[in-house]
């Protein structure tokens, strides 16, 4: 038993120094954000993970556990990432746009790289009403659900640090609009009609096209609501043709440069070249 006391003694030191070690390298990722925002250098650089996970094989291939050291490095990468974009983006991402416009899986891409929170206002609707967005339709309305849809925004718009998506008419709604930019920016993802009726052809879950799933009626929707998705947005983004890592990687990067007051203080100093 003594033995075993006297290991974990030993745990509790490696503990305690890696506690300072991991402190101290926050404090240098503190320092690697100012110099970044101080010259204006891109928040993302997937190619310096995978530099510091190669560095962590080689380094742990002479003891055989290569696997273990890399999940290591790749856990604090990932706390990294979460400070990194508390204290860059302090308050809500909000993706708006059309439906079929790729705002569920850019939102879930931003929120695996920044590790943020994520949540999609529709499904939250449906989970809480317990019935499909095109069954709410069905049963009750167009009108009931633009309700369900606003008091759900209100809530999502008391959170902070989070990816929310919004369903393609809850900018139509001013009081939406107002609730969602209490503590969010408005990130409006713009695509063709031709791709949006592509990526939702064969989706029976759009009552608001009620059974006309062609080009015309999209195109025709999508027009009136052009204005307002313009008007409303804080940042527009080509969602045509560009890959998941590009589209994430730009709106990162726009949010960044953009100047808010939702930047906290120290941030703006740092930002103000």
């Amino acid at each position: 038993m003594e033995e075993l006391k006297q290991l974990r003694e030993e745990i509790d030191e490696c503990d305690k120094a890696l506690v300072e070690i991991f402190l101290k390298r926050l404090s240098l990722v503190d320092q690697v954000l100012e110099v970044k925002c101080k010259y204006g250098q891109s928040i993302l650089d997937p190619e310096r993970e995978r530099e510091i996970l190669e560095k962590a094989k080689a380094n742990a291939e002479k003891n055989g556990h290569v696997p273990e050291a890399q999940d290591f490095l790749r856990q604090i990468l990932k706390i990294s990432r979460k400070y990194q974009s508390r204290k860059l983006f302090p308050y809500n991402i909000v993706l708006t746009g059309f439906m079929g416009a790729g705002k569920t899986a850019v939102g879930c891409e931003l929120a695996r790289i920044l590790e943020m929170g994520y949540q999609d206002c529709d499904a939250l609707i449906e989970q809480e009403a317990g019935m499909t967005i095109s069954e709410i339709f069905q049963k009750y309305g167009e009108g009931h659900f633009r309700e369900l849809e606003k008091d759900m925004i209100q809530k999502l718009s008391q959170l902070s640090n989070t990816i929310i998506i919004c369903g393609g008419g809850a900018v139509m709604n001013p009081e939406n609009v107002k609730a969602l930019k209490n503590n969010g920016i408005l990130v409006f993802l713009k695509a063709t009609p031709e791709n949006i009726y592509e990526r939702i052809r064969n989706d029976g879950n759009r009552p608001v096209l009620k059974g006309n799933m062609n080009i015309d009626s999209i195109t025709e929707l999508y027009q009136k609501r052009m204005p307002t998705y313009f008007e409303t947005a804080d940042i527009i983004i080509d969602a045509n043709g560009s890959s998941l890592e590009c589209i994430s990687g730009e709106i990162i990067n726009r949010l960044y440069q953009i100047k808010n007051p939702l930047f906290s203080r120290e941030l703006r100093c740092l930002a103000g070249n």
